[in-house]
């Protein structure tokens, strides 16, 4: 007769605690590697989801030189640039970098009788704010650029299938503007229910010019088409 160590139902009951014990392990571990995960993420999650209620964080760089305003004393001289805006992205933490092309312009006091000298330097994002594509300055003065697209005076236009035109000659101010420089060419032709997002202009001693920042300016970015992005 076998021995009660060795009989069959002995080992039947070694075999199936075995088996046990090895499904129990991995169990075990997925269960603590997860209660791991919570710990860690749990709090994070939170912090983000308060940032999401508050204000888009921005951090610009520092003023970025454009031209000296003695280079720009006639009516309408125009320089372009693009400006390098950093930011913190509130879902991850990280750093963003945008780039944004725009025009500093030296827009006349008087459009209707335009003086050398007597300008005010004012800076636009190149961004249609209705299809994001990029917008052209013209003097109005090109024959084809009227022939093709309407554009008869000085403004920005969009070469693209929207042929958006915004008059540089008439100011009108973003939706949610409570600065003075927040104004830009009023839309004349397209789909856009507002102008080119303006940038802060600023001229130190020597006259040098700078732009200073590109914040939102209500619920609108100067990167972006309008209601890409909002607080």
């Amino acid at each position: 007769m076998a021995s009660d160590r060795t009989s069959p139902a002995r080992i039947d009951r070694i075999l199936r605690s075995a088996i046990a014990c090895m499904a129990i392990v991995p169990f075990s571990g997925l269960m603590l590697t997860s209660a791991m995960a919570a710990v860690r993420y749990v709090n994070p999650l939170h912090k983000t989801s308060e940032l999401l209620t508050e204000p888009l964080p921005v951090m610009t760089s520092s003023p970025q030189f454009v031209e000296n305003a003695s280079a720009m004393q006639k009516p309408w001289d125009m320089r372009p640039f693009v400006f390098v805006r950093t930011e913190i992205d509130p879902m991850t933490g990280y750093e963003l970098t945008t780039r944004i092309p725009g025009y500093l312009i030296a827009i006349p006091m008087n459009p209707a009788q335009p003086v050398e000298g007597d300008v005010v330097y004012r800076a636009f994002s190149r961004i249609n704010p209705a299809s994001g594509t990029l917008l052209d300055y013209t003097l109005g003065r090109d024959e084809y650029v009227a022939h093709h697209f309407g554009v008869t005076t000085v403004a920005l236009f969009s070469p693209c299938t929207d042929k958006a035109i915004f008059d540089l000659t008439q100011m009108a101010p973003i939706p949610g503007a409570t600065e003075e420089w927040q104004v830009g060419p009023a839309p004349v032709k397209g789909q856009a229910l507002h102008s080119p997002l303006p940038l802060p202009v600023q001229i130190d001693a020597r006259g040098d010019i700078y732009i200073t920042g590109a914040p939102m300016i209500g619920a609108f970015d100067p990167a972006s088409p309008s209601g890409w992005r909002t607080r």
